[in-house]
């Protein structure tokens, strides 16, 4: 199976209406639990996920600006404008590597439970509905893909962070 993602399309954390966690002018991003011992790992695939929300706080600040509901100074604004750019470029890089490392995956459906839920963003209960399976079949994909991506994580020739 080939992942595939648009990542400034609905597939990603990038459209407004998937957009709730800025209304308190605010991103929650991923902090692994100390007792997690796949955390790194699930920190290291929380970074699309994270780095799409900071990319549509930019965007949510730039169309204020544009709206002219806020008052800021041009270099300001094209400041802005400028880390949006580059944080859509960077995302758009960190959405590709990060598809590479799952569609390494030896099962399609573990690809597909890794990618609706650190590339989308999902819930358990709407992985399971979309996928057709109980909400423990899905965590049982999870967690049988979370120590091949562990292990190819602490590989010297694995992934960089």
């Amino acid at each position: 199976m080939e992942l595939k993602t648009d990542v400034l399309g609905t597939g990603c954390l990038t459209h407004e209406e998937n957009v709730d966690y800025e209304d308190c002018g605010y991103v929650h991003l991923y902090k692994p639990n100390p007792h997690d011992w796949y955390g790194e790992t699930k920190q290291y695939l929380y970074r699309v996920r994270d780095g799409w929300r900071k990319v549509n706080l930019l965007r949510r600040k730039c169309r204020t600006i544009e709206s002219g509901t806020a008052s800021v100074d041009s270099d300001c604004a094209d400041e802005l404008h400028k880390k949006l750019k580059k944080g859509e470029q960077d995302m758009e890089n960190v959405t590709a590597e990060v598809m590479d490392i799952l569609s390494t995956l030896p099962d399609e459906r573990q690809q597909m439970v890794m990618a609706k839920r650190y590339i989308n963003g999902k819930d358990w209960e709407i992985i399971a509905e979309e996928m057709a399976l109980s909400r423990s079949e899905v965590l049982e994909y999870h967690q049988t893909a979370l120590p091949i991506l562990k292990r190819k994580l602490k590989n010297p020739g694995g992934w960089k962070q």
